[in-house]
């Protein structure tokens, strides 16, 4: 019974894992107050190594692995 409790745990936490890395959907968002838009695209999480090991450079230490969860972002530069 153990066994197949942790099975099923398993499964569902790699099952949570690849559906957190799917691209998210891009959507058109209303501005409040207004009548624009802006298309938002959607950016898929994953993971990155930053840093070394060996550096000369004291604020490069120490290598690190950085996860960044999904997000969107707007397809399109905004200034003002």
């Amino acid at each position: 019974m153990k066994r197949r409790i942790r099975v099923m745990m398993l499964f569902a936490l790699s099952v949570s894992m690849v559906i957190a890395q799917e691209k998210p959907e891009a959507y058109d968002m209303l501005i409040p107050q207004t009548e624009l838009e802006i298309k938002m695209v959607g950016i898929p999480g994953g993971s990155v190594l930053l840093g070394q090991d060996k550096t000369d450079h004291p604020d490069e230490l120490p290598r690190k692995e950085v996860v960044i969860s999904p997000f969107y972002m707007s397809a399109y530069e905004i200034t003002h």
